[in-house]
C-alpha cells in the first residue's frame, strides 16, 4: 500500500513540474540552423512545427488642418455704394484663408524593421490587428476590440487651439454667412439673393413700365368702328436707375424701424409683435444692402498630412500657409528639406524628453548572457517628445507629448506557455504581463 501511494504522488508531482517554453521567437529574416536530434527523440522531433508571424508598430505623425476659406464677390451696384449709401468703395472678386483649427497625433503602422516569427509545436494564442501588429498573447478576453473596430481614428486625438490669425480688412457691417465644411450649414444669412430672385419684390426695380395705345378701325355697313387697345410695354432701367430704386427702398425701410422705435407706427402693436417687425425689416433691410455690399460666402476645408519619422530628424517642414493664397502641402522628400526663407512656412519639431527605454535597454544588455540568443517575444519602449507647430517663428497653440515607437527601445519577454501579455496598440508597449498560477498537488491524509 505505502509503495502503491508513494508511486501515486511521485507521478502527481511530475504531473504539476513547471512548464518549459514551448515556441520560440526569431527575427523575421534569421535563417534557423536545426541540429539532429538524438534516435530516441527522433518521432518526436519528426513532428512538424508551425509559425505565425507579427509585427511591432512604428509611429508616423497626422496633422488634420481646417481652414476657412471665405470668397467675396462684388454686388450688382456695388458701383453706386459710396453714392448713395455712403459706403466705402469695395474691391473685385478675392479670396482670404484662415487657420481654424490643428490636431496633431500619432498613427501606429507596422514597422518593416520589427517583424518576428513563432515557431514551435504548441503555438500561443495571439490577437493581432488587420496590419500585423501584435496585441495581445494568451489572453482569454478581447479588450482591444472596441478599439480595433473604431479604426485610428478612435484614438484621442491631441488638439492643437490655433491663437486668433488677423483677418484681411473687410468692409464694416457686412453681413458674414454662415460657414460650412464643403457643404453649406445652418446659419442666419444662408441665403444667396440675386436680382429677381428671392423672397424680395425687386423684379419692378429692373424694369419701367408703360403703355402704348393701339387704334383699329373696322368698316360697317352704317359707318366706322374704332377700338382702343393698350398694350403693356417693358423697358429695362439703366443700372443706376436700379440702384436708386434700390436704395430708396433701404431707406424707406430704416424709416419704417424709426417709426416702431419711437412709437410713431400707426396701429398700438404689443411689444412681442413690435419686436418681430423690426427684427423682420432688419433682416430684409440687410438683404437689400448686400446688393451693394457683395456676398461673403466661407466654407470649411479638411486637410490631413502625414509626417513620416527619421530617424535623428526633429524638423519638418509641413506646408506653407498665407492668408492670400491658402494653405499648399509639401511633398514627403519636401518634408525634410532644408528652406533658407522660412515665411509662410508650418514647421514641426520634436524636443526628446527624459524617459525610461535607455535605462531598461542598458540594463537589459548589462544583465544578459552574450552568447545567449534571444529567443523571446518582443516588445517596445516608445520614446517620449515634446511636439511644437509654428508658423512664421510664432508657436501655434501649445506643446503636445507623444510617444514615438521606433525612437525607443525594443526588448524581451521569456517565451512562456502559461503567460498572458498585453500589448499597446499605439506603441507596443507592455501594458499587461501575467503568468498563469501553476496548480498546486492534492494535498491530505490517503486511507490505507
Amino acid at each position: 500500500m505505502k509503495t502503491r501511494l508513494l508511486l501515486v504522488l511521485g507521478m502527481t508531482g511530475f504531473m504539476y513540474m513547471p512548464s518549459q517554453a514551448q515556441y520560440e521567437v526569431y527575427p523575421a529574416n534569421a535563417r534557423i540552423e536545426r541540429q539532429q536530434p538524438p534516435k530516441s527523440q527522433a518521432s518526436e522531433a519528426s513532428q512538424s512545427e508551425a509559425a505565425l508571424f507579427y509585427c511591432l508598430p512604428q509611429n508616423d505623425i497626422r496633422i488634420k488642418i481646417l481652414i476657412d476659406k471665405t470668397t467675396y464677390t462684388r454686388g450688382l451696384y456695388s458701383d453706386y455704394a459710396e453714392q448713395m449709401l455712403k459706403l466705402p468703395a469695395f474691391p473685385d472678386k478675392e479670396e482670404s484663408y484662415r487657420l481654424e483649427k490643428i490636431e496633431l497625433y500619432a498613427e501606429a503602422v507596422p514597422d518593416p524593421s520589427q517583424v518576428y516569427c513563432i515557431r514551435g509545436r504548441h503555438l500561443p494564442k495571439i490577437e493581432t490587428t488587420p496590419e500585423g501588429i501584435l496585441l495581445s498573447v494568451n489572453r482569454k478576453e478581447m479588450p482591444l476590440s472596441n478599439t480595433l473596430d473604431a479604426g485610428p481614428d478612435a484614438l484621442q486625438a491631441d488638439v492643437i487651439p490655433v491663437p486668433d490669425v488677423p483677418k484681411p480688412k473687410a468692409a464694416p457691417d457686412l453681413p458674414v454667412p454662415g460657414k460650412h465644411h464643403r457643404n453649406p450649414l445652418p446659419g442666419p444669412h444662408e441665403k444667396k439673393l440675386l436680382p429677381g430672385h428671392g423672397i424680395l419684390p425687386v423684379a419692378d426695380l429692373n424694369a419701367n413700365r408703360r403703355f402704348d395705345t393701339i387704334t383699329r378701325q373696322f368698316r360697317t355697313d352704317t359707318g366706322i368702328v374704332i377700338e382702343k387697345l393698350l398694350q403693356p410695354v417693358m423697358d429695362q432701367k439703366s443700372l443706376s436707375e436700379q440702384a436708386r430704386k434700390m436704395a430708396d427702398k433701404i431707406f424707406k425701410i430704416q424709416a419704417d424701424q424709426a417709426d416702431l422705435l419711437s412709437g410713431m407706427q400707426e396701429v398700438a402693436y404689443p411689444s412681442s409683435t413690435m419686436r418681430f417687425m423690426y427684427m423682420q425689416l432688419e433682416d430684409t433691410k440687410r438683404q437689400l444692402i448686400e446688393y451693394f455690399t457683395g456676398l461673403f460666402q466661407t466654407e470649411r476645408i479638411e486637410y490631413e498630412i502625414r509626417i513620416q519619422l527619421q530617424k535623428g530628424k526633429n524638423t519638418y517642414y509641413v506646408a506653407f500657409f498665407n492668408p492670400e493664397s491658402g494653405l499648399e502641402i509639401l511633398d514627403p522628400e519636401e518634408q525634410t528639406q532644408s528652406f533658407e526663407n522660412q515665411d509662410d512656412l508650418i514647421v514641426l519639431h520634436l524636443q526628446s524628453l527624459p524617459d525610461i527605454s535607455m535605462q531598461a535597454f542598458d540594463f537589459e544588455k548589462r544583465n544578459k548572457p552574450q552568447t545567449e540568443p534571444d529567443k523571446g517575444l518582443r516588445y517596445r519602449i516608445p520614446a517620449k517628445v515634446e511636439a511644437t507647430l509654428s508658423l512664421n517663428g510664432k508657436q501655434l497653440g501649445h506643446n503636445k507629448n507623444l510617444f514615438i515607437a521606433q525612437w525607443g527601445r525594443t526588448l524581451s519577454l521569456p517565451a512562456k506557455a502559461d503567460a498572458q501579455i498585453t500589448l499597446d496598440p499605439k506603441t507596443g508597449n507592455l501594458r499587461c504581463y501575467e503568468e498563469n498560477p501553476l496548480p498546486q498537488p492534492p494535498t491530505g491524509k490517503s486511507k490505507k
